[in-house]
């Protein structure tokens, strides 16, 4: 956990319907935080995903590995464009990518 009783959130929206929906979930989690109490919850937002890969032809960086790595917990939005995909057809899945 992070310092006391803040948790640190490694937030990633990704790509669609992920940036639409990561906002009224972030919204629902300052909610609960403030109605249970004795916690706080501390975001840090990263970059990951097709329209990354798009720009840099990196799905995500060494660094948000590692910055998410080091969070207590990674909040994860939809990842993935049908249009973008790698030289072999792969679909960008860059969370995927990081369970292997």
């Amino acid at each position: 956990m992070g310092l006391g009783n803040e948790l640190h959130i490694a937030v990633m929206p990704g790509d669609g319907i992920g940036l639409e929906v990561m906002p009224p979930c972030l919204d629902l989690l300052k909610i609960l935080e403030r109605d249970i109490g004795g916690f706080a919850l501390g975001y840090e937002h990263l970059e990951a995903g097709a329209n990354l890969y798009r720009r840099t032809g990196n799905a995500m960086t060494d660094a948000t590995v590692k910055r998410a790595g080091a969070a207590d917990a990674i909040l994860l939005g939809a990842m993935g464009l049908p249009d973008v995909r790698r030289p072999d057809g792969r679909e960008i899945a860059p969370q995927v990518d990081q369970r292997a």
